[in-house]
């Protein structure tokens, strides 16, 4: 999002908004565009418009607004599975670098034969019962459409070092198809919410010890995360140059750790929590998912 004020509204400001050519469509001249009738119409469309906020961006991710569901992939936005404008409902959906192949097709089926598949590559870890698998699948399922959802459980996945927790985290984002972001271990909240403000996908995060990341950051991605569980107003925080901004978080989080910190009952409520296991596990075999 480019922001210009009437004084940065020149000729090299205007065009990093919208090429030449568009603006001549708009207000053509003898010698070009007419630079400062082009000004007073943006100006004047600003008035109009009137205050917006940047909790109205939307960004990569599927929306719903009312009984319509929208998804925004990056370069093209899709409004009940046809090709819509950036702006749907109010909302203003940002274009960004594409994360899918410019051959997705909205109108591919899931059937029963993928399901198996996504069965399968759920087997290549050792789940502590079928019901934790089970759950696990489902929640990999659903989160790919998070910003749809009236609430958001995250997933946590205990187990020890060796156990495939990596190898779970390769599973999901290969059923994503790459749809999602993932966290570093030494991210900060603010840096969280930097990269996921105004997106609705899934995120994965690997390693998530205690003892090994700033516990300060932890309480505060912790905080992201009660945000996230069930959509609400939008959050403001301050920023270094003394302004406002503010913010949305609609992601859903899966969290691999070796052990569980103690946490408050409300925290547990808001995730699911799986347990792997070394039974049944590959030994001596390093599995790679392939997309």
């Amino acid at each position: 999002v480019l922001t210009l004020t009437p004084s940065t509204m020149t000729t090299n400001g205007l065009l990093a908004l919208a090429c030449f050519d568009q603006w001549f469509q708009l207000a053509p001249g003898e010698k070009g565009p007419e630079w400062s009738v082009i000004k007073d119409k943006l100006i004047r469309k600003c008035e109009a418009k009137g205050l917006i906020s940047t909790a109205d961006f939307r960004r990569y991710g599927f929306w719903r607004d009312g009984e319509d569901i929208i998804f925004n992939e990056g370069s093209r936005v899709y409004l009940n599975g046809k090709l819509a404008s950036e702006c749907v409902n109010g909302a203003i959906y940002e274009t960004e670098n594409p994360k899918l192949s410019a051959n997705f097709n909205w109108n591919l089926q899931f059937t029963k034969e993928d399901y198996g598949l996504i069965q399968e590559a759920f087997r290549l870890v050792s789940f502590s019962s079928e019901d934790e698998r089970q759950a696990c699948i489902a929640w990999c399922l659903t989160a790919l459409g998070c910003g749809m959802w009236r609430s958001r459980p995250h997933l946590k996945v205990i187990g020890p070092s060796g156990v495939g927790k990596s190898t779970l985290l390769e599973i999901m984002r290969a059923i994503w198809g790459g749809f999602c972001e993932r966290l570093a271990g030494n991210e900060t909240e603010a840096g969280v919410r930097i990269k996921l403000n105004n997106q609705a996908l899934p995120v994965t995060f690997d390693e998530a010890e205690v003892e090994e990341r700033n516990s300060l950051a932890l309480e505060g991605i912790e905080g992201l995360k009660r945000l996230a569980f069930k959509p609400g107003e939008e959050q403001v925080r301050g920023t270094s140059d003394q302004k406002l901004k503010s913010f949305k978080v609609n992601f859903m989080l899966a969290e691999m750790a070796v052990g569980a910190k103690e946490q408050k009952e409300t925290n547990i409520n808001r995730q699911i929590l799986c347990h792997l296991t070394m039974e049944d596990r590959i030994a001596g075999h390093d599995i790679k998912v392939e997309d």
